[in-house]
């Protein structure tokens, strides 16, 4: 096993409490900040403690955090992805029998109930970034605790969120310690603009990035709502005559994989990155110290008229800003700048609303009964 290298992230300094309450209960349920190493360290740690029988499924929102992820831990863990380290996501698959960690998505895990109904080659699910409450997540948790409560109590299960309300977690689960850990971060100034609304949303991202770059240092984080707005932002910014010597990327979900590489991978030019929430947690993105935040994400939510569930672009909640904003502040102090007011955001909800209270639940239940 090759050399760890991530003895000074705050999850491994703090690992001696994960491991006493890991001693005393079956599942955990752990609060802790963006930068803390939980996605890469706790895995790693657990693996190498040999704290696991068996595989260890860690649960990602998004396609590109899971292999990026996976990635980290095969050179931490020094070997290959694909042998004791993969990924599996959707129509791809780098994962073996012999791995002992595998990142996946929300929608292969459901699928593997399917396929093997009691997670026979598995002893511990770590639901990561829970706080995103994706359909497939919450039915696959519900899944595992049935299995954990009827068909094997050696499964155990894990919960992290930076955003989790441990109380109501521990009490789901039952049997469950609660932990908050803490990460190193450097103070982010946050500023509100309201936008005006007669130019296009790219071209007044634009007009303040062009401020920005002028008096503050570091590469930019802008946060839109689409692949769409992605393009026409970027196009914009590199059709200004202020944009020379900038090396501007966008990072979307239904990029090409080597796109998304250039996006996240450091650069001798200063980077501005457009990107939608896929930026918001798991991803590490090296060297921002300015995140512009239109404040919308595209979410799945069930259209009354049309009877579908469809993409809708809505407003991010008060958490989900925090965590955009925190982005800014992982190697350096930052700024964050929201493109809407200071009233407004008092009057966003504070959490993300869960899928399972948008969407149109038949396709689900029909998978579930297929389940018995």
């Amino acid at each position: 096993m090759g050399g760890y290298g991530f003895d000074d992230l705050p999850v491994a300094t703090q690992f001696v409490e994960i491991q006493k309450a890991w001693e005393n209960f079956r599942h955990l349920a752990i609060k802790s900040p963006t930068g803390s190493g939980k996605s890469v360290g706790l895995p790693l740690l657990l693996a190498q403690k040999k704290l696991i029988k068996g595989q260890i499924l860690v649960v990602q929102p998004r396609r590109v955090a899971a292999r990026l992820l996976a990635r980290r831990v095969a050179r931490l863990y020094g070997c290959a992805v694909g042998e004791a380290v993969g990924y599996q996501v959707r129509f791809e698959n780098k994962a073996s029998p012999q791995s002992k960690i595998i990142y996946l998505t929300d929608g292969v895990l459901l699928q593997k109930f399917f396929s093997d109904p009691t997670l026979s080659r598995v002893g511990l699910i770590i639901f990561d970034e829970f706080h995103e409450r994706s359909l497939q997540v919450d039915a696959s948790f519900a899944l595992a605790k049935r299995i954990c409560l009827d068909q094997r109590p050696s499964l155990r299960l894990i919960v992290t969120s930076a955003t989790l309300e441990l109380p109501r977690i521990a009490e789901y689960l039952s049997d469950c310690g609660s932990i908050e850990l803490f990460a190193r971060s450097f103070p982010v100034e946050i500023a509100h603009c309201s936008p005006n609304s007669r130019d296009p949303i790219w071209k007044q991202v634009a007009n303040q990035l062009k401020k920005l770059l002028r008096v503050r240092e570091g590469d930019v984080l802008i946060f839109m709502d689409g692949a769409y707005e992605i393009s026409r932002t970027i196009r914009e910014i590199n059709n200004s005559s202020w944009s020379s010597g900038l090396e501007v990327r966008g990072l979307y979900g239904e990029m090409r994989v080597e796109d998304q590489d250039l996006a996240l991978t450091p650069s001798d030019k200063r980077k501005v990155i457009v990107s939608t929430n896929i930026a918001e947690t798991s991803i590490t993105v090296d060297g921002v110290t300015i995140v512009i935040d239109t404040g919308r994400a595209k979410k799945a939510s069930f259209d009354q008229n049309r009877r579908v569930n469809v993409l809708l672009s809505l407003p991010i909640s008060k958490s989900a800003a925090r965590q955009r904003s925190g982005r800014a502040g992982r190697t350096a102090p930052g700024y964050c700048l929201r493109l809407w007011g200071e009233s407004e955001h008092d009057r966003r909800i504070e959490y993300e609303q869960p899928e399972i209270q948008r969407l149109d639940l038949s396709e689900m239940c029909l998978k579930l009964r297929a389940l018995g």
